[in-house]
């Protein structure tokens, strides 16, 4: 036998109905309308239902619950006609702050006698009536102070949210709580409450207490406001198939926000309604008439909290506010299509799938005008006004795609292909985490920047750049190379630790350098035979150069083979020039330094270390400076200042030799001229005048012992005998003998050992 849910009154002809007949009917009709309310709908404010303050003075308010209807979890539509003021008797006892408000459905019986002439003993001009009214409630109230329960298959329910568990432990939970098989009251039972919250109210606690504005000073953000616009609870409809009547679902706002007359009233629900000419492109005329062009319309901001799917072939379009589908709008503009789409194709029998992001191509007739991909990072949110979208004052670039397929990081306005900027430093990063390889390609605060933090940097062309083998000495396709310790590398993996730069190569290496207009050039190569700097321009010279400024020249090699170092003439094989000082050096390390040079004050050749120094011919030494200034010809090792092993011959033709001595003899001579100036000096000596007729000759430096002095009187004088005495390795005294005592000019020549 099938369960019964109603009782619908059955009349026929003739039928005498009671009072429980027509009773009946009502049931059956309420209960009915009730499984609808809460079936198709959820329970909760319909329309209406607003808590508005009116201020009184002295900070307080007046506050009253405004017309409107709602229905509660049992369908019991809920109406208030009027407005109704809160009488604060309700809110004595509750503590400062905001106070729930909370209404419910409520109802009387009521009796009374119809007018008339004159009433039936029998009562028969009595009625009944059930008067279905509400009420309000205020305060915090929990669940069981909320709602009486429901009735599910005779099972009591506490909580009508768990309905569908009653017979199955893991039913759902029904969070709107709206249960249309719930066996509904009966028609009095006053018993069964259901609160529907409408909202809050401020509330200053006291004797008596007072209501005050939930906008008060204590809460200038509003937070309270909005609290109780939460705390509302508004009917909802459920259905898993909503049909389109015409073509076209719009969610909207029901209402309207307006100041002025009734015109004004007009012109603000007109423009929210499709009969204006602004709807036209949003309609097309298809072959069944006019159709919108999307099925459905959200005139609002929407809120996801889950994924959205959007089919193939369907797609995300942006479009402009005029919805043109990418046709000329007739004002000179087209509509730029901006959408992404899914597209799944196969190219050379491979399967792709691909998430095309569409920009449109900008007019080919306007030079400054792009469409572009932005992705942008936001600061500085502007505090937006109430009821409107957040604004930012700086929106910065971080990736842009342009229709010329120029592409910037950085920028919103990139100039190349592939255009990196940024107010510090610029770096691309490439790395291969599993062997921690990487290169960094960008512009530093010193210039721009190739370069590797792990692992060398290689440069390879011709072949596959990608393709490497398990060797790293086997890459063909590298050509350069700059390994970790900073030494480069030309035709080799393994560049020398020592130099900046190795070139290698199979048999003959070089290397050209040349001027752009090619009037000069240069190589530098190394095969088997050796290593040269070659100048391939025949009348021009090899030029090597150093210091900062790399265009002067140290050192030429002149086409004639002549070599000029700080000169670039020279006139010898060897030519070396310096506005000072132009000397060689000749090094043993740690040992001896022989230098030939030249300076302001000459010419010079030796050593400039505690060294001797040697003439050598067919490696034999032939004359020997010591280090003590001795210098010897013809032998190692010289006993005096002069030391010469053989003889020495003079003049012009060589002529003359040199005498010789077994002792160690110098020789001073002078000459005294009659009339002489005293004291009267040459080289090696000095004499004074005595007196009349005698005289002292000194040595500078003396000699070692006594000189052997001879004196010659010079022609002219008087006729004297010269005396000498007193000599010794100091000097010697002169005395003329003759008549008178005159004086007399001399020559004087002493000889003595040093």
């Amino acid at each position: 036998m099938n369960d019964i849910a109603e009782q619908r009154p059955l009349f026929f002809e003739g039928e005498y109905l009671s009072a429980s007949d027509l009773a009946q009917l009502v049931i059956y009709l309420r209960d009915q309308s009730s499984r609808h309310l809460v079936g198709a709908h959820t329970w909760g404010i319909v329309a209406g239902l607003q808590l508005l303050e009116q201020p009184v003075g002295n900070g307080t308010v007046d506050m009253f619950l405004l017309p409107g209807y709602a229905i509660d979890g049992y369908g019991r539509p809920i109406v208030v006609v009027n407005p109704v003021r809160l009488s604060i008797d309700r809110f004595n006892g509750q503590p400062s702050g905001p106070v729930q408000v909370w209404l419910r459905y409520d109802e009387a019986q009521t009796n009374a006698t119809r007018p008339g002439f004159q009433v039936c003993c029998n009562g028969g001009d009595a009625y009944s009536r059930v008067a279905e009214s509400y009420d309000y409630e205020v305060g915090f109230k929990s669940l069981a102070n909320q709602q009486a329960g429901i009735s599910v298959g005779g099972e009591t329910v506490d909580d009508a949210r768990t309905a569908q568990q009653v017979f199955n432990n893991a039913g759902q939970i029904v969070c709107d709580a709206s249960i249309p098989y719930q066996d509904l009251p009966l028609a009095d039972d006053t018993k069964s409450y259901w609160l529907i919250p409408v909202g809050e109210v401020g509330w200053k606690a006291g004797t008596p207490g007072q209501f005050v504005s939930l906008t008060d000073s204590g809460d200038p953000t509003g937070a309270k406001v909005i609290h109780s616009r939460r705390v509302r609870r508004y009917a909802g409809v459920v259905a898993e198939n909503v049909y389109a009547a015409d073509g076209l679902i719009r969610l909207r706002r029901r209402t309207t926000d307006v100041v002025g007359d009734e015109k004004a009233i007009d012109n603000a629900c007109t423009a929210a309604e499709l009969t204006g000419s602004a709807y036209d492109n949003a309609f097309s005329n298809c072959a069944d008439g006019p159709i919108a062009n999307e099925m459905v319309w959200v005139e609002g901001k929407v809120r996801l909290t889950e994924d959205t799917r959007l089919l193939h072939p369907g797609r995300f379009e942006l479009r402009d506010q005029a919805g043109t589908d990418y046709f000329d709008t007739g004002d000179g503009q087209v509509s730029v299509p901006l959408f992404m789409q899914r597209e799944d194709r196969l190219l050379a029998g491979k399967g792709y799938a691909d998430l095309q992001v569409v920009i449109g191509k900008a007019a080919t007739n306007t030079n400054d005008y792009h469409n572009r991909l932005l992705i942008q990072a936001a600061s500085d949110a502007e505090q937006p006004t109430p009821c409107q979208s957040v604004q930012f004052k700086t929106l910065a670039p971080l990736f842009t795609v342009q229709d010329d397929a120029k592409v910037g990081i950085g920028t919103d306005a990139p100039d190349q292909l592939l255009d990196i900027e940024a107010a510090g430093s610029a770096f691309i990063h490439l790395q291969n985490t599993a062997d921690n390889k990487n290169v960094y390609i960008g512009a530093g605060s010193h210039g721009g920047v190739v370069g590797s933090s792990a692992g060398d940097l290689r440069f390879r062309t011709g072949g596959d750049p990608t393709v490497e083998g398990s060797d790293p000495t086997k890459d063909p396709q590298t050509h350069l190379s700059i390994s970790t310790g900073g030494q480069v590398g030309i035709g080799t993996f393994n560049p020398d630790g020592g130099n900046v730069l190795t070139v290698e190569g199979a048999g003959h290496v070089s290397a050209l350098f040349r001027t752009a207009d090619q009037k000069h050039e240069g190589t530098l190569a190394v095969n088997g035979s050796g290593t040269w700097l070659v100048a391939d321009s025949t009348d021009d010279s090899v030029v090597l150069s150093t210091g900062a400024d790399t265009t002067v020249g140290t050192v030429w090699v002149k086409p004639s083979g002549n070599v000029g170092i700080g000169t670039a003439t020279p006139a010898h094989r060897l030519g070396i020039e310096d506005p000072a000082n132009a000397k060689i050096s000749l090094l043993k390390s740690g040992g001896p330094r022989m230098v030939l040079g030249s300076d302001a004050s000459g010419t010079s050749i030796g050593s400039t270390t505690n060294h001797d120094l040697a003439l050598v011919t067919n490696g034999t030494n032939k004359v020997m400076v010591k280090t003590d200034g001795k210098v010897g010809i013809g032998t190692d090792a010289p006993a005096n200042m002069l030391d010469v092993r053989g003889e020495i011959r003079l003049g012009a033709f060589g002529q003359f030799f040199a005498p010789g001595g077994y002792k160690n003899h110098a020789v001073i001579a002078g000459t005294v001229p009659l009339g002489a100036l005293f004291p009267v000096a040459g080289p090696g000596w000095f004499a004074v005048k005595l007196g009349l007729g005698r005289y002292q000759v000194q040595f500078t430096p003396i000699f070692a012992g006594p000189a052997f002095v001879t004196v010659t009187l010079l022609a002219g004088g008087p006729v004297a005998i010269p005396m000498v005495s007193g000599q010794d390795g100091a000097g010697f005294n002169l005395d003329m003998w003759n008549v008178g005592g005159l004086d007399a000019g001399f020559m004087f020549i002493a000889m003595a050992e040093r």
